[in-house]
């Protein structure tokens, strides 16, 4: 997961956010300025729903 998160984070430097690693728990990335903000939440944790779930994938 760390890796995911540096690699991630990386590229969204290159594209000239700021970004921000919350010693690998969780980290974002902004850009542009002022008052008013829009935010948008997601993980990079996502793997496919096939076979060997202890729980169903969807419950």
């Amino acid at each position: 997961m760390a890796q995911a998160l540096d690699y991630t984070l990386s590229l969204c430097q290159r594209m000239g956010f700021h970004t921000k690693n919350a010693d690998g728990l969780y980290g974002y990335a902004e850009i542009g300025e002022g008052a008013e903000i829009i935010g948008c939440l997601g993980h990079l944790d996502v793997v496919p729903a096939g076979d060997g779930w202890h729980y169903p994938p969807y419950a």
